[in-house]
This record gives C-alpha cells, structure tokens and sequence, in this order.
C-alpha cells in the first residue's frame, strides 16, 4: 500500500529572491568594517535589507547623566558643572554597571 504525505514545499517568491541577493551584496560591502567592528567588539546592526549598517562601542552603556547637574552640563544660573566638566554625563566603572540602570541612560 502507497502511503500518502503532504510534503510543504518551500517555494521562494521572486521578493525573497531579491532580499537574499540584497544581503549578500550587503554582507561583500561591509565585509571588512564587519570584520573590524567584531575585532573591536562592537555591536553591528544590519538594517535597509542588508544595504546599511549601524555600529555601536558597548563602553558607551558606562555612560549616565550627571547626577550633580541632571545632564546639563551647568547648573541654573549657567556655571559649568565641576563634577562633569560641562558635558553633562559621567563615566561608570565597568564594576558599577550592576549599577540601577546597568550604566544606561
């Protein structure tokens, strides 16, 4: 007796065909900035279908507004901040990220 399966068949319309030929120009393009982020340790963000890229250094989650100024730089009457020199954030140690908001902000 001939057993009878319904099989799914995976056809890839002409839109999937595109998107996987735009990734991999995408993937030829970025190839050594995508290796050098890794090398650095960097976050890569693929996005525009393969056709752009956004890096991001994780050391900037050490960085929190300044609590003395509230990330303004200066106090209200317009002297800079001495706690963080006028740019408004501070540095956390990689040790305070346990810190709340683990160094984002």
């Amino acid at each position: 007796m001939k057993e009878h399966t319904t099989k799914l068949v995976n056809r890839k319309t002409p839109r999937d065909l595109l998107l996987c030929a735009l990734r991999a120009i995408g993937s030829k393009i970025f190839d050594a900035d995508d290796r050098r982020a890794r090398d650095l340790g960097w976050q890569i963000t693929s996005g525009r279908h393969g056709l752009g890229r956004s890096y991001r250094d994780p050391r900037f989650n050490y960085f929190i507004a300044c609590t003395a100024c509230g990330g303004h730089g200066c106090n209200p009457s317009g002297v800079i901040c001495s706690e963080c020199s006028g740019t408004g954030r501070i540095a956390l140690n990689a040790t305070d990220a346990s810190w709340p908001g683990g160094g984002r902000q």
